[in-house]
């Protein structure tokens, strides 16, 4: 009887380390640029971003409880990526502004996603952001698309701390896309 107990535990055990609690991620973009680039002395810019994503769950964190385990963002993502864009302008050299008469970047989350796999343990986690970035400068418009898709295989569920580096990492690099991409920054510098 003691031995039957003991094995009942250990799959009480077991069975509880596969259960994930949901969990919501604290946006933090980090782009990292180099200081005042070739850029005019203190040209305006006025940034905003939008979260048009479609469905705001992220996914799931996966394991034997996988339709209660949702990942999802705060409400703070649009604020989050706003600083983050405006810190990086800065450093830059420009002059980050509101209004109508400064060259104007418009930025907007279209996807951001997380996906663990392997069942019943999870194996990998598959990561993705996409933005779509506007910049208008007079007459003159650009618009492009920037997405990455980042996995990593784990031996075990990532932890709460992990998620948020996954996801953040995720986005910065999408979010680093933009300030590497010559077009673009050709656009707001005209």
């Amino acid at each position: 009887m003691t031995r039957l107990r003991k094995i009942l535990w250990i799959s009480i055990l077991c069975v509880s380390g596969c259960a994930l609690s949901p969990q919501t991620i604290t946006i933090t973009p980090d782009i990292k640029v180099a200081s005042g680039s070739n850029v005019q002395l203190q040209k305006g810019i006025a940034i905003v971003v939008n979260d048009v994503r479609q469905n705001k769950v992220l996914g799931t964190r996966g394991g034997i409880y996988k339709d209660t385990s949702s990942i999802t963002t705060d409400a703070q993502i649009v604020q989050s990526v706003q600083n983050s864009l405006t810190n990086a302008f800065r450093v830059l050299g420009y002059n980050v502004v509101s209004g109508s008469n400064a060259v104007s970047l418009t930025v907007d989350i279209t996807d951001l996603t997380y996906a663990a796999s392997g069942d019943p343990t999870i194996r990998s986690v598959e990561t993705s952001a996409a933005i779509k970035a506007t910049c208008r400068n007079g007459s003159y418009v650009m618009t492009n698309d920037y997405r990455i898709t980042d996995k990593k295989d784990v031996l075990k569920a990532p932890s709460d701390s992990d998620n948020v580096k996954i996801v953040n990492s995720t986005l910065s690099s999408t979010l680093q896309r933009l300030f590497n991409d010559r077009g673009l920054l050709d656009c707001v510098n005209k």
